[in-house]
C-alpha cells in the first residue's frame, strides 16, 4: 500500500468515526435508563435496555408522532414523484429540443442555484398566503417542484444517451414524448433513482420552510414536530426522550438511503459533465 493510499484510508476512517459515533451514541442513549443517560462514557449498549423514553414520547398528548409521519410521507412522496415527472420533461427539452435561446435559458435557470432560499422566502410566503395555501400540504409541496438541480442532473444524463436510438424511434413513427417515455426514461433508472433519493432526503429533512408555512401542530412534518420537543410546546423532556425522537426521525432516511445507496453513486457518476 502506497503512502497516498494509506493517508486516504486514514482520512476515511476518521471521517467515518466522526459520523458514526454520534449516531451510535444517540441510539444507545435512547435505550438507556434516564438516570444513566448522562453518564460518561456511555456504554456502547446499556446493560438494562429500556423502552421508557419511547413510551413517554408516544404517551405525550400533544405529540402527534403518527400524524407527523403521515404528513412527511405524503409530502415527501408527492414532491419526489412530481419532481421526477417535471424534471424529466424539462431536462429532455433542454437536451434534445431546438428553440431560440435554449442554452441561455438553461444557464439562467442554473444560475438560480446560487441564490439562497432565504432570499426568496418572503415572495414565496406572500404567494402562498395570497393563494390561501398556508397551513396545507400544498404550501410545502409546491415550492420544491421547480427543481433546477433535477433538471440539470437529468439533462446531463440525456445528453450522453445515443441519438441513434431516438432517431430510429422517430423514423418508426414515435413522437418526442413517446421517445421520452418509451426509450429514454426506461434506460435512465440510475439517474432517476439518484434524483429521487436526493429529493427525498432534502424534503424529508427540511425544517425551515415547513416551520414557517405550517401553524397547526397536526400539520407538522416529522422533523418539525421532533425539533420542537424541547421547546415551549412540550415542556422539557429528559435527554433520553430527545434521543428517542432523533432515532425515529433518522430511521426512515437511513433505510431509504441503504436501499438505494449503490444507485445514487451509479446515477451521479453516469451523468457526466457533458455540455
Amino acid at each position: 500500500m502506497t503512502w497516498s493510499r494509506a493517508v486516504l484510508w486514514a482520512i476515511a476512517v476518521v471521517v467515518a468515526i466522526l459520523v458514526l459515533v454520534p449516531l451510535a451514541y444517540m441510539v444507545a442513549a435512547s435505550f438507556t435508563p434516564e438516570s444513566l443517560v448522562e453518564q460518561w462514557p456511555l456504554l456502547p449498549w446499556p446493560k438494562s435496555p429500556t423502552l421508557a423514553d419511547y413510551k413517554e414520547l408516544f404517551s405525550e398528548p400533544d405529540v402527534y408522532i403518527g400524524r407527523w409521519y403521515l404528513n412527511s410521507i405524503v409530502i415527501t412522496g408527492s414532491v419526489t414523484v412530481a419532481v421526477l415527472f417535471l424534471s424529466s420533461i424539462t431536462a429532455y427539452g433542454f437536451a434534445r429540443l431546438q428553440f431560440p435561446g435554449r442554452d441561455w435559458i438553461f444557464y439562467l435557470c442554473l444560475s438560480t442555484l446560487m441564490i439562497p432560499f432565504q432570499a426568496t422566502l418572503l415572495p414565496i410566503y406572500l404567494m402562498m398566503r395570497a393563494a390561501h395555501l398556508l397551513n396545507t400540504y400544498w404550501a410545502i409541496i409546491l415550492p420544491p417542484l421547480a427543481s433546477v438541480f433535477g433538471t440539470f442532473l437529468l439533462r446531463q444524463f440525456f445528453l450522453s444517451f445515443p441519438r441513434e436510438l431516438e432517431e430510429a424511434a422517430i423514423v418508426d413513427g414515435c413522437t418526442k414524448l413517446s421517445v421520452l417515455w418509451r426509450i429514454i426514461l426506461p434506460n435512465s433508472g440510475s439517474a432517476l433513482v439518484a434524483l429521487a433519493v436526493v429529493t427525498f432526503l432534502s424534503v424529508w429533512n427540511d425544517v425551515f420552510w415547513p416551520l414557517i408555512a405550517l401553524s397547526d401542530q397536526t400539520m407538522y412534518t416529522l422533523p418539525v414536530g421532533l425539533s420542537l420537543l424541547n421547546g415551549e410546546y412540550y415542556g422539557t423532556p429528559g435527554p433520553g426522550v430527545g434521543m428517542a425522537a432523533g432515532v425515529l426521525g433518522a430511521v426512515p432516511i437511513l433505510i431509504f438511503y441503504f436501499i438505494f445507496q449503490r444507485r445514487i453513486v451509479e446515477g451521479i457518476s453516469m451523468t457526466g459533465l457533458k455540455g
